[in-house]
């Protein structure tokens, strides 16, 4: 259905304040969502290494799992089922 006032604009959002000068009717935003992670995101060894004893720091500290997992996925940049799998290994083994 075609609008009087029917406008289709692609851009970045400052980019759009810009075009807009006096906007009329109605507004439909769509947003383009985040890239997808490239597929086996790995860290060096050494990153790793850091990774296990900043979760190890925070379960000793008593930091739930759900906290501990979105603070180090945020931390280390990585996908939060990675940081999550760091933290079952980080896991005392069963005696």
């Amino acid at each position: 259905l075609t609008k009087l006032h029917e406008e289709v604009f692609r851009g970045t959002a400052s980019e759009a304040l810009e075009h807009f000068q006096s906007p009329r009717g109605e507004f439909a935003l769509v947003l383009a969502g985040a890239p997808p992670a490239a597929p086996g995101v790995s860290i060096s060894d050494d990153d790793n290494q850091e990774l296990h004893s900043y979760l190890a720091e925070r379960r000793a500290a008593g930091v739930r799992a759900r906290d501990a997992v979105a603070q180090a996925a945020e931390h280390f940049a990585i996908p939060r089922n990675r940081s999550y799998q760091a933290w079952l290994e980080t896991r005392e083994p069963p005696q």
